[in-house]
């Protein structure tokens, strides 16, 4: 398949990506191979995509939050240079999310505080009350109710009316 397809490796790769939950760690390998080939291609955009999806599998899936920092810098540093502030703030939440998940609370406050402020640059609201929730955990965690209580009051409604998931 993969060779008598056009893109036909990368579209296998992309395909083996949804073992995501089921097999991360050779998901990681899929990924990791995907972005040799955009590496070669000089496509910036998709590789700073595959950079976080290899960061996120390692923190959210495997628990190994210090190996996605990296990961999240890399993706960083080309949406810096692309300009594209929307997806900046998701990385920077990411890296806060992964600080949130080695107990790092004021690295992860600082970091989920700069998403949140592109996002409201950007007026880009979801986003706004996305990191507004991740505080809530946040100071759940790092033992502030005074804070979670304030970051709770002001995503509620927003989640309430649109993404009852979330919360």
């Amino acid at each position: 398949l993969s060779v008598n397809c056009l893109n036909g490796r990368e579209q296998l790769l992309d395909g083996m990506t949804q073992l995501y939950y089921m097999a991360p760690w050779q998901c990681a390998y899929f990924i990791k191979e995907k972005r040799q080939i955009l590496q070669e291609n000089n496509n910036e955009s998709l590789l700073a995509f595959s950079f976080l999806n290899e960061a996120l599998l390692y923190s959210e899936v495997l628990g190994k939050p210090e190996r996605a920092l990296p990961l999240i810098d890399s993706a960083i540093v080309i949406w810096t240079k692309l300009g594209n502030n929307s997806q900046l703030a998701n990385n920077l939440k990411a890296r806060g999310i992964a600080f949130l998940r080695m107990k790092k609370f004021r690295e992860a406050e600082k970091e989920i505080k700069s998403a949140m402020a592109l996002y409201k640059k950007n007026d880009i609201k979801y986003g706004v009350s996305s990191c507004q929730l991740d505080l809530v955990l946040l100071f759940a965690q790092s033992g502030e109710p005074d804070s979670m209580k304030k970051y709770d009051q002001l995503c509620r409604p927003e989640f309430e009316a649109m993404d009852t998931m979330r919360l």
